[in-house]
Order: C-alpha cells, then sequence, then structure tokens
C-alpha cells in the first residue's frame, strides 16, 4: 500500500481471549517490540472458537534502505 508494508493472516482455528493471553509469553510482546522499532503496528482480532486475525503495518520509511554516510 502506499503508506507502507500490510500483513494479514488469519484462520479459522480455536482462537483465544487476548486480552487474557497478553503478557502470558514472549510472542506477542516480541511482536510488539519488532514493530515498535520500525515504527509499525499490529493489531490482534481473536475471539474463542472464532478464529484469530493479525494485521500488521509498517511504515514505508521504515522499508526504505538506509542511507550511506560517508566518513
Amino acid at each position: 500500500e502506499s503508506e507502507g508494508l500490510t500483513l494479514t493472516v488469519s484462520d479459522d482455528g480455536v482462537g483465544f481471549d487476548v486480552d487474557e493471553a497478553w503478557g502470558k509469553g514472549l510472542g506477542l510482546i516480541s511482536m510488539s517490540e519488532r514493530l515498535e522499532a520500525v515504527g509499525g503496528t499490529f493489531k490482534i482480532s481473536s475471539k474463542p472458537d472464532q478464529g484469530t486475525k493479525v494485521n500488521v503495518l509498517v511504515p514505508l520509511t521504515a522499508l526504505r534502505a538506509p542511507e550511506t554516510v560517508s566518513v
């Protein structure tokens, strides 16, 4: 998309309570920290027995190659 890279992953699995799961492992926290480092965001939508959907947005500025610095 014009504002950056968007990734959506969804399934129709067992789902889970996002609020209850937050902080009980490193997976969601790790995703959040990695995206925060590049100015990205993510949203998780899930409910028990209704599957899960994860939306990730990484801004275009994070995707550009860093400029070469001459010394």
